[in-house]
């Protein structure tokens, strides 16, 4: 472990106060985490003699709790003292010693850098611009740090067109890559939006795809733990992405329980937990339990979807020891008792176009979602049902929700096809054979569907004409 010195600078703030004791001299104190503002605990607290002290023991303690500590045992005279601790590390910065003089029983509080601090010292353009934060944090391996290991960034930004007013979705990518302790800094990431983020190496290592959000403070400390049997397909040339695997087959070797309840410990059964950018998933039973087995190492991304509840993801590191976990999700609206439809309407106003829906899920070459399928998936919005499809991804929820192509990409990567102007490939969506805007994508609820269909470029029906990113076709009951 690299070692972090307390900064002077910070500690000056907090005078030492020598008291008089009978008994031999010692130090007490904390140690605050001012980034987040509160005690910093399981920190190793060194004291040093200083020259021509003639103290030959090594004195050193933990934090508790609190941040508390007593260094007892001393001598009169000059000491150094040093904190260690792996959040510490993680920031990567060295700071001068604090060196006290110790003749009774001596009080100090040691405060690591702030936000404010580290946002200055890794990323000067975010003093000046407070829109944007830095995340930064160490890439590790089986307890080892990774050198030169990448850590790819991905955001949905838009471009305004201030002559029509038109507003142009686009995906950002971004990497940055760790220095020769395996530490890794990003400066320049937006606050308070989602990003998806994965660690990767040249070779075949790499971690889950996974979310992260920057707060009101402007900086996110995040360690990553890389699966080391991971074989990701390599991105292309100069295309930084996020590699995934769509598949539902074994990943790997660990495995993940846990129960998921609401946010009034009641049990939320159905609820749907898979792998992020995967289809590999689960569904939790009527006591909230489920157990997703198959799963690769290292720090991964899971989502959490359930009828009537905000989605929601979160990040867990995978071992052998990894402990069962409690997903608590928040209710997005009052939901009445359940009830069961034994009719189904036969004069449907849309009646042609459900027939000709019918017929090409028998024969077509698309991805169907029947009537049937639909009602049993249980999506909260229409935008749900194609979270887990190949060849596409969703952007966004609610009225920002947009179906973009990920085809000849990885999954949750940058897009290989762009449309001019660098935006990304949104696929054309159609309601009852009729073109609408591709953020239309949740304009018709789940419930009032007859059937969607799902079509790359090359394989949409000849009497449509959609564009090189594909088509989505929705048809009512």
């Amino acid at each position: 472990m690299r070692r972090l010195l307390a900064s002077s600078a910070v500690l000056a703030a907090f005078p030492v106060i020598a008291l008089a004791q009978s008994e031999p001299p010692s130090i007490r104190g904390t140690v605050v985490d001012s980034v987040h503002g509160r005690p910093l605990a399981g920190a190793t607290v060194i004291a040093t003699p200083a020259a021509r002290l003639a103290d030959t023991l090594f004195h050193s303690t933990s934090s508790d709790a609190q941040g508390r500590f007593v260094l007892g045992g001393l001598h009169q005279g000059r000491y150094v003292l040093s904190v260690e601790h792996p959040w510490i590390d993680s920031t990567g910065i060295g700071a001068p010693p604090l060196e006290i003089d110790v003749q009774g029983e001596s009080r100090v509080v040691l405060a690591i850098p702030s936000a404010a601090t580290l946002r200055r010292v890794f990323c000067p353009a975010a003093v000046r611009d407070t829109s944007v934060g830095v995340m930064l944090g160490t890439i590790r391996r089986a307890g080892s740090t990774v050198p030169g290991a990448s850590v790819v960034f991905t955001w949905s930004d838009f471009d305004l067109d201030r002559t029509t007013l038109a507003v142009r979705p686009r995906e950002v990518t971004a990497t940055v890559t760790a220095d020769s302790s395996g530490v890794y800094r990003a400066c320049g990431l937006p606050i308070a939006r989602s990003l998806l983020l994965q660690a990767q190496t040249g070779g075949a290592e790499h971690s889950g795809v996974i979310e992260e959000q920057i707060g009101e403070a402007g900086l996110l400390v995040r360690d990553i733990t890389l699966d080391t049997q991971a074989e990701p397909p390599a991105p292309a040339v100069g295309t930084p992405a996020l590699a995934t695997t769509d598949t539902a087959a074994v990943l790997g070797r660990f495995v993940l329980t846990g129960r998921v309840e609401s946010t009034g410990g009641q049990f939320v059964a159905s609820a749907q937990i898979h792998l992020l950018g995967t289809s590999h998933g689960t569904a939790s039973g009527p006591d909230g339990a489920f157990r997703l087995a198959g799963l690769p190492g290292g720090t991964q991304g899971f989502e959490v979807l359930a009828l009537g509840y905000y989605p929601r993801r979160l990040r867990v590191d995978l071992d052998n020891q990894t402990a069962p976990i409690t997903v608590k999700l928040e209710r997005a609206a009052v939901v009445l008792d359940s009830l069961r439809v034994i009719a189904k309407r036969v004069n449907s106003p849309n009646a042609a176009g459900n027939r000709e829906f019918d017929e090409r899920s028998r024969s077509g070459m698309g991805r169907y979602f029947t009537e049937d399928e639909i009602a049993r998936r249980r999506p909260f919005e229409t935008a749900d049902l194609f979270r887990l499809a190949p060849l596409v991804r969703v952007s966004g929820f609610g009225a920002e929700a947009l179906l973009v192509s990920t085809r000849g990409m990885s999954t949750l990567g940058s897009p290989a096809s762009m449309r001019p102007g660098g935006a990304a490939c949104a696929v054309d969506v159609f309601i009852n054979g009729i073109k609408v805007q591709p953020g239309d994508l949740n304009a018709l609820p789940p419930e009032a569907l007859h059937g969607a269909e799902l079509y790359s470029a090359g394989t949409v029906p000849a009497k449509y004409r959609a564009g090189p990113c594909g088509a989505l076709f929705l048809w009512t009951k």
